[in-house]
């Protein structure tokens, strides 16, 4: 959603750069990127300055909305595929397909690695969502996925010091779902302090108190991916 205008929309795709839709109800393509970029489905972030699009083996896209202009950060990215990405306040969390976290807060000039320690096989994981905290500065929320190992079980995990330490978050998520567990996304609600949402492979959670127990919000929904 546009933060300067409330019903204008984006949306990334596979091939086709980001689409816009707006008061006209219909899609249109939005300041054309180079030719068959693949948009990942949760790296894509709008500000009220900035287009940030993550990418499939060209990295991170940035369009200057006062400039008009796109830019490639993907310089000190430890890879090109840009799986997840959040902005707030002036930084930005990127994550990767080898289940690395970095952040800026100079406009991409320079990254810190503010990867999630202790990871098993951090190489094969692979970071598939990322939420800055809409209030509480520092906090952001990180899901990831470790399907090139077998593995369908949640990872979802918190911090509240840009990344300098990280709290893992599944107490009460089901580890062996129909479909498999895996955490697809984790948003925060933009009103109520302490809510979260998280979606897996098979259905969809909540969390009252920040992430620290979380409970089904399937109630009627059938077992689909979230």
């Amino acid at each position: 959603v546009d933060p300067t205008t409330a019903n204008t929309v984006y949306a990334g795709t596979y091939g086709g750069g980001v689409l816009r839709l707006d008061s006209s109800g219909e899609w249109q393509a939005f300041a054309d990127l180079p030719a068959d970029l693949v948009v990942n489905p949760n790296a894509l972030a709008v500000t009220d300055a900035r287009v940030y699009v993550g990418t499939l083996d060209h990295g991170l896209y940035v369009y200057d909305r006062s400039s008009r202009r796109w830019s490639n950060w993907a310089s000190g990215l430890p890879s090109a595929n840009v799986t997840a990405l959040a902005a707030a306040r002036g930084y930005l969390y990127v994550g990767t397909d080898n289940g690395l976290v970095h952040l800026t807060r100079d406009g991409g000039k320079s990254w810190k690695d503010v990867s999630i320690p202790g990871l098993a096989a951090p190489r094969r994981a692979n970071v598939t969502a990322i939420e800055a905290s809409h209030r509480a500065a520092g906090t952001a929320y990180v899901a990831v996925e470790y399907l090139r190992t077998g593995n369908h079980a949640p990872y979802l995990f918190r911090t509240r010091d840009y990344g300098r330490s990280w709290t893992s978050i599944v107490n009460g998520l089901p580890a062996s779902e129909p479909s498999g567990s895996f955490a697809r996304v984790i948003r925060e609600d933009p009103k109520r302090p302490g809510l979260l949402f998280a979606g897996t492979e098979s259905s969809v959670h909540v969390s009252f108190n920040d992430g620290d127990m979380w409970q089904s919000l399937t109630l009627d929904l059938p077992n689909t991916p979230v």
